[in-house]
Parts: structure tokens; C-alpha cells; sequence
């Protein structure tokens, strides 16, 4: 059985390192996996450590006629069993007319977030249209599945899979606080793109406030967008730490006590994240912004904390209730290890893939 992947590109977020570990996993199960790329953007350089033939389209991504062109070709030469559709709204309408032409079973993995799309909105017509050609729709939440409205007859609940062999090549936590000459004792981390759906505010707000009785600690923020310059002047700070975005990053997780996620609740809904449950694997305790999928990640209480929106109080609450009790830490941490195996195992993922998969051939 062969399995096509197609996605915009491989820029450093959380949909490109799902695609890349779930194609590895299916590899390593004996499937044919190929990647089609629409653009040649890549930030995960590893991608070529996967052994999976790459394909790469020319041109503006954004000429769809050109596009279409391409993939028509491409598609046809690779003769994949099945097609599974990782770009946005709009390339994956065109894909999917593509590969409905050529007589292919269409998996849409677009579903990403858990933020609807109201009948009025520019997108609501492309989301009808992508339902409409894909053979079935997987999201990875729950809360997904229901704000896109996928029709149940084609809806498929997959959570993240996470790729435990890449614990086994994490960086030292002391070179890497060599590297940023990082000397506090407690570590804080949020590792999420610069951008209007995530809340870096309140994350650093809460960070102030810790740091005016607690000078111990280090706030880190791992990634990179449209939004950084800004924060990084609003938040200077000798305990606030702007890394960018680090391919490694889970040795920048592995790094820390804490691990933080705000979500701007007003523009966007978390699907599943990958940096809280990379967190998960490595015991930590994780504090999330309650809503979308982060619901199905965090237990309350349980293996770490849902605060409210925009509420840095909250959160720092929350972090000084773990940064002065070391064995609550040890215990979250625990609970979110046995969470995490139990709801995100790749091999389970990768095995509710080839039984979709295999219905559809």
C-alpha cells in the first residue's frame, strides 16, 4: 500500500512534525510513503533523515493553475493508494479535485484547530467543498471535529502521535544552559510560534509578576513569528529568554520544570498540541489555557492546570504553586508520562491509520 503525503511545507510547527512522524511511523510499519511538498520551505532539517522520498513543486505555490498542473503529474506518476491532504483550505481544494480526477482515495488531515468557521466566513465554502471530495476527515480532537462540524459519516478522531526513539537523542540540559548561559534554578518554558493565536502576554505577564519575588527563575519562549519583536521589546527582561525557533525542540522541553501553553482564545482554538505532549513524555507538568483540544490533553489538577483566558494571575499562581513544591512537580509529572502513553503512543496512531487506510483500499 502506498500513502501520499502532501502539505504546504515543512515549517516549524506542530501539523509539519505530526505529518513527519506519522510518515516515519508508517514506514517503519512497511507502507510506501512519499511527501509532496507545494513549496520549498523546509525548518526541519531531519525531514531527510526520515529515508522517504521527497517530491518538491515548482514555482509560486500560490499559482494554482501551475500547481494543479504539477500535481496532476506528480500524483499520477507516484500512483499512491491513497492521498492524504495536510495543506490548508484552500491548496487542498485543489488537490482534492486533482486526486478525485485521477481516481484516489482522499484522507483530509487539514483539521488541525478546534476554531469554527461560521457560514458568513471566506472559508465556510472551501471547508463544504474539502468535505465534500475527501473520502474521510481526521482531526486530531474532539473539540476539532465538532467547531468544523465534520460530518460523522466521514469524521475520524486521531490524536498526535509522539515518536518516544526521539527522547533518545535529546540534547544535555547543561549544555544547552551553557549554550544560553541559563543560571536559574527553576525553568519555564511556552514553545509556540509568534503569532495572534497565542498568548506570549499573558504567559510574560505572569512571568513579571513571578519574577518580582523570585529572581531564581528562567521564562523561555521557543519559537518564532510575526508577533516576536514586539513582545521582545515589551518583555526585555534579564529572566526572559527569546531562543527563536529550535528544530531541537525537545531538548528545550526537556530543559525545563514547567511547561506553559496560552492560547488566545479570541482568534484561534488549540487542536492537540505537540509541545504539551512532548512535554508529557518528559514528566513535566504542563498548564494550558482552558478550551479546544487542550481540554483532551490536560487533566485539571490531574496531570498539570487549565487556567482561564487571558488570566495572568491565575497562571502565576499556578506556576509559584509548582515552582515551591518540587514534589507536586514529581507527581504531575508522573501522571502526565502515564497519560501521555495510554491517549498518545505513535505505534497506536500509526495502527488507526493502516486500519483507515486498509477499509478504504
Amino acid at each position: 500500500m502506498k500513502v501520499l503525503q502532501i502539505i504546504d511545507n515543512i515549517n516549524g510547527g506542530g501539523k509539519e512534525q505530526r505529518m513527519m512522524q506519522l510518515s516515519k511511523g508508517l514506514a517503519d510499519q512497511g507502507l510506501e510513503v512519499e511527501i509532496l511538498m507545494l513549496e520549498n520551505k523546509i525548518d526541519y532539517s531531519n525531514i531527510k533523515d526520515l529515508n522517504i522520498k521527497i517530491h518538491i513543486l515548482k514555482g509560486n505555490p500560490k499559482n494554482y493553475l501551475n500547481i494543479s498542473t504539477q500535481l496532476y503529474s506528480k500524483i499520477k506518476n507516484i500512483n499512491p493508494d491513497i492521498v492524504q491532504i495536510w495543506s490548508n483550505l484552500l491548496p487542498a481544494l485543489f488537490i482534492s479535485i486533482v486526486s478525485i480526477v485521477l481516481g484516489k482515495k482522499i484522507v483530509g488531515s487539514y483539521v488541525t484547530v478546534a476554531s469554527s468557521i461560521p457560514f458568513l466566513h471566506k472559508y465556510f465554502f472551501l471547508k463544504k467543498m474539502n468535505f465534500l471530495l475527501s473520502t474521510k476527515i481526521v482531526a486530531n480532537s474532539q473539540a476539532g471535529l465538532d467547531a468544523f462540524k465534520v460530518p460523522k459519516s466521514k469524521a475520524v478522531l486521531i490524536y498526535n502521535g509522539f515518536d518516544e526513539s526521539r527522547i533518545k537523542k535529546i540534547t544535555s540540559p547543561d549544555l544547552l544552559r551553557e549554550k544560553h548561559n541559563i543560571n536559574e534554578k527553576i525553568i519555564v518554558i511556552m514553545a509556540a510560534r509568534f503569532s495572534d493565536h497565542k498568548d506570549y502576554n499573558t504567559y510574560l505577564d505572569a512571568a513579571k509578576i513571578i519574577l518580582l519575588e523570585n529572581s531564581n527563575v528562567a521564562f523561555l519562549c521557543l519559537g518564532k513569528g510575526d508577533t516576536m519583536d514586539r513582545i521582545k521589546k515589551e518583555y526585555k527582561h534579564e529572566h526572559i529568554y527569546f531562543l527563536g525557533f529550535q528544530e531541537d525542540s525537545i531538548s528545550y522541553l526537556n530543559l525545563c520544570d514547567i511547561s506553559v501553553l496560552c492560547t488566545n482564545n479570541n482568534t484561534h482554538r488549540e487542536g492537540v498540541s505537540n509541545s504539551l505532549i512532548e512535554s508529557m513524555f518528559l514528566q513535566k507538568p504542563i498548564i494550558g489555557t482552558s478550551g479546544g483540544g487542550t481540554n483532551e490533553v490536560i487533566i485539571n489538577n490531574e496531570n498539570g492546570f487549565l487556567i482561564e483566558p487571558f488570566n495572568s494571575n491565575q497562571l502565576s499562581e499556578k506556576i509559584m504553586s509548582l515552582i515551591q513544591n518540587e514534589n507536586e512537580r514529581a507527581l504531575l509529572g508522573q501522571r502526565s508520562l502515564d497519560v501521555a502513553i495510554k491517549k498518545f503512543s505513535l505505534k497506536d496512531k500509526v495502527e488507526q491509520y493502516v486500519r483507515i487506510y486498509k477499509e478504504l483500499c
